[in-house]
């Protein structure tokens, strides 16, 4: 390959920066991929989308979606919900607050878009539309009517099945007017849909349609998807206390990051990181107590559970 460089070799080894070339002469360019991605909620309200991309610090932004107005199936984009970069080798991260979204609009999560970042060089990039992730809400809890092509089913079985598989994770059945309740109890933190099955119907329903559907009822009995109840009341009002513990500390962390930060306008411009790495921290710690509450509430139900059953079998021994 001709550069217009004579290269004389002499001596030891020398380190050379030689242009490569493209076929034709023109720059090669490559379409962003998502390589790899997890999708999971935390059984509460929030859900997190950890992932790797085929280019380094690209935009990720994570939108909100709504029903068309012409057309209810369909969801069409709404509101930004967040923004974040991939690092150096593609990965981000994004934690989701679905509580947030308005539900008089029955908005949901439900994109993720992915844009190359522009070095200076896009001018002839082909390839630089964005790549766009199209994903169905987890809901923390499951209340509504079932139905097919706008009938009600009564008395259906509905199943919920985990999106990668065919067997049911959770079945249930509709009263007599197809109304239904999936506690959180029986809701797994990772994306499912929902099958209805009455006499010769089937139908399978997604988390969003499901909302669609369900819309009209969900707004005038303000019901929350976003929002878990369990079976068992004294694990809810735990989770609730939990709650507004995590929610005054994260304000307090936040004030004092506004003061400190505020603090240190006056001798430098750089903003300290360190208030916000006591955020983070005191976040995922009151984060974890919030899960082992859980975790030790169900497990003291189950062992209860247990010792009645083994109790009413001595019993009718005797």
């Amino acid at each position: 390959m001709a550069t217009g460089i004579e290269i004389v070799e002499k001596g030891g080894p020398q380190h050379r920066d030689i242009p490569v070339d493209s076929v034709g002469g023109q720059p090669t360019y490559f379409p962003i991929k998502m390589m790899e991605y997890s999708y999971q909620s935390d059984r509460i309200s929030s859900v997190f989308i950890d992932g790797r991309v085929s280019h380094p610090l690209a935009t990720i932004n994570a939108y909100s979606v709504i029903p068309d107005s012409n057309n209810p199936e369909v969801k069409v984009r709404y509101k930004l919900a967040k923004t974040v970069k991939a690092d150096k080798v593609g990965r981000f991260s994004l934690v989701i607050d679905q509580s947030a979204f308005d539900k008089n609009k029955s908005e949901i999560f439900g994109e993720v878009e992915v844009i190359k970042a522009d070095f200076g060089l896009s001018a002839s990039d082909t390839n630089s539309t964005p790549l766009v992730l199209k994903l169905n809400p987890i809901l923390t809890y499951i209340e509504g009517d079932t139905s097919s092509q706008g009938k009600v089913l009564p008395g259906a079985k509905v199943e919920l099945l985990l999106s990668s598989s065919t067997k049911p994770y959770y079945e249930t059945v509709a009263d007599s007017q197809g109304h239904f309740k999936i506690p959180s109890d029986n809701i797994p933190f990772m994306p499912y849909k929902l099958r209805y099955s009455s006499g010769g119907t089937v139908a399978s329903v997604t988390t969003s349609k499901f909302v669609t559907d369900n819309s009209t009822n969900i707004k005038s009995k303000k019901t929350n998807l976003f929002y878990p109840q369990y079976s068992n009341p004294k694990i809810n009002d735990s989770i609730k206390k939990s709650i507004v513990t995590y929610n005054k500390e994260l304000n307090s962390s936040q004030n004092d990051s506004n003061v400190e930060n505020s603090g240190n306008q006056g001798a430098s411009g750089n903003i300290p990181s360190w208030p916000m790495t006591s955020q983070s921290t005191s976040k995922n710690l009151i984060f974890v107590v919030i899960v082992l509450v859980i975790a030790i509430l169900l497990i003291g139900v189950g062992v209860l559970g247990v010792y009645l059953i083994k109790k009413k079998q001595d019993s009718s021994m005797k």
